[in-house]
């Protein structure tokens, strides 16, 4: 009886076990699967580094312009030099600063480079400007940001699309490649698309000019309205960032300098009042390896000078960076009759 029953219930399993794999396939196509999916991913990235790309440029990177960038810091180091001056920080730097006119204030025959980039506020910087100073310090460090991220906030979107690019996710050892086949690999393929419109406005020292008409000054006017000062705090990890950066640079006998960028102004209120005193405070502790150069206030308010309410067109950041460099050299003047560090 007992055999009976189970002689039925055979061919119910199989049927059961066939619907199963109807369903999900077996196990040996899903390796295949996986398998397909793993080389067709691996093919793009091979396609684009060998066949798009020149050498050395690596797609991981968020933007080309990015990628450019380091590649021009390794190939200086490379030489036993880097550059004497190095720019660092977000979008108001990236279009706003000039870091070969900045490197002037050193001496005429001084280099400079910038790896700014949009997004590249206080909030990513750990993981994407860091690490190169981590082992070595340019004679100057120029660190130019909207101040805005050293609150409490959120990350912008494009703060979070630099976080989640290969690059970044390979250094924080998240990279899996299966699960994230497909994003990996639209990203290699935008990043070659991207490079082949080409980068005709990318300056050799990194600098990228916002190009285009002025914004008429009836726009400006009416950005430059007076808004309640938020009380966001500053976020203690973002700032101990900065607090590392200055370390750094006194630790090595250098200059930081920590720059808060010209902005259409909104009426008198200055909202960032109290990272400004924080700023002033954190140079004033690592004098003279550290200076706060300020150039938030009326006197930058020229509409003529912007294309939008905080980003300096061609003519603007002309004047930006000479103001800048002025106030480097005044500051490697100090640093120069300030006493040697004690060994």
């Amino acid at each position: 009886m007992s055999h009976s029953s189970i002689s039925s219930s055979e061919p119910l399993a199989k049927r059961g076990w066939e619907r199963v794999q109807w369903r999900v396939g077996r196990p040996r196509d899903w390796w295949l699967a996986l398998l397909m999916v793993a080389a067709v991913v691996a093919g793009t990235e091979v396609f684009v580094r060998v066949v798009v790309l020149p050498p050395g440029i690596d797609p991981g990177y968020w933007r080309p312009a990015q990628a450019l960038r380091v590649q021009r810091l390794e190939q200086m180091r490379a030489t036993g030099r880097g550059p004497d001056l190095l720019l660092i920080g977000d979008s108001t730097a990236e279009h706003g600063l000039i870091p070969s006119e900045l490197a002037r204030a050193l001496g005429p025959d001084a280099t400079g480079l910038s790896l700014a980039t949009d997004a590249n506020g206080i909030g990513v910087l750990p993981y994407t400007t860091e690490p190169f100073l981590r082992d070595w310090a340019p004679e100057v460090t120029v660190f130019c940001n909207g101040w805005g991220p050293t609150r409490r906030v959120p990350l912008t979107s494009g703060a979070t699309s630099i976080m989640g690019s290969p690059v970044i996710r390979r250094q924080l050892g998240q990279q899996r490649l299966l699960e994230r086949a497909g994003l990996q690999m639209m990203r290699f393929l935008e990043f070659a698309g991207f490079w082949m419109q080409g980068l005709p406005d990318l300056q050799p020292d990194g600098f990228l000019p916002l190009a285009g008409m002025k914004t008429p000054s009836e726009e400006l006017a009416r950005l430059a309205t007076v808004v309640p000062a938020e009380s966001i705090p500053i976020d203690p990890e973002r700032w101990a960032t900065v607090e590392r950066l200055a370390a750094l640079t006194a630790g090595r006998g250098r200059l930081l300098a920590l720059v808060i960028p010209p902005r259409i102004m909104r009426g008198m209120n200055d909202d960032d009042a109290d990272v400004k005193e924080a700023l002033r405070a954190l140079a004033a502790r690592f004098a003279p390896h550290a200076v706060v150069i300020d150039l938030h206030h009326p006197s930058w308010s020229k509409y003529e000078y912007y294309l939008d309410e905080s980003h300096v067109n061609v003519d603007g950041a002309a004047v930006f960076t000479a103001a800048v460099r002025d106030e480097l050299a005044a500051a490697l003047a100090r640093r120069a009759a300030a006493p040697p560090l004690p060994q």
